[in-house]
């Protein structure tokens, strides 16, 4: 990670490690890109819960195509 130019990071589902890996990415400063597939509605209270990507955004994608 520390010699990328961007990060993309799937959102879809929210778990500890990927949490983890935008934390870092922010540290050094590197552009993020978070993606959420948002026909996946199964975490969708945790999602908005967390509001951390409220601030940070996100771009939605439904399928492939989309992405």
């Amino acid at each position: 990670m520390r010699f990328a130019e961007l990060i993309i990071a799937d959102v879809t589902t929210l778990n500890f490690n990927l949490l983890f890996e935008i934390g870092f990415a922010l540290g050094l400063e590197l552009p993020i890109i978070p993606i959420r597939d948002t026909t996946f509605t199964r975490n969708k209270r945790e999602f908005e819960r967390l509001g951390m990507l409220d601030t940070i955004g996100y771009l939605d994608f439904q399928n492939s195509e989309t992405i």
